[in-house]
């Protein structure tokens, strides 16, 4: 990553609707691994009709949007393993603090 890359994170990070993580290396894989996803959370437009989840994959030659509960619950669940193998949002920041003051003195 640049110098600038890494101000942009801790900048972005600042931002009250951002809750950024990193998983470092020496968690080792993690249950994420086989690709991206993105987690697309919809308010209810009706009182007491769910709107529902979904899910969208990004792969080399398209996207894919996964609708079913099933689906969207696996994600779910793979987000949250995700995430608990992250830094808090302390040390995430704490990490790029040093990636700055170690590698653009």
């Amino acid at each position: 990553m640049t110098r600038d890359q890494l101000i942009h994170l801790m900048e972005t990070a600042d931002l009250p609707n951002v809750d950024l993580r990193c998983v470092p290396f020496t968690a080792g894989a993690h249950a994420a691994t086989e690709g991206n996803f993105v987690l697309l959370r919809f308010p209810d437009l009706i009182e007491g009709v769910n709107s529902g989840d979904a899910v969208y994959i990004e792969y080399a030659i398209g996207g894919l949007f996964l609708e079913q509960e099933s689906e969207t619950s696996y994600y779910q669940g793979l987000f949250h393993k995700v995430q608990g193998a992250a830094l808090e949002q302390q040390e995430t920041r704490k990490l790029i603090q040093r990636l700055l003051d170690e590698k653009y003195k």
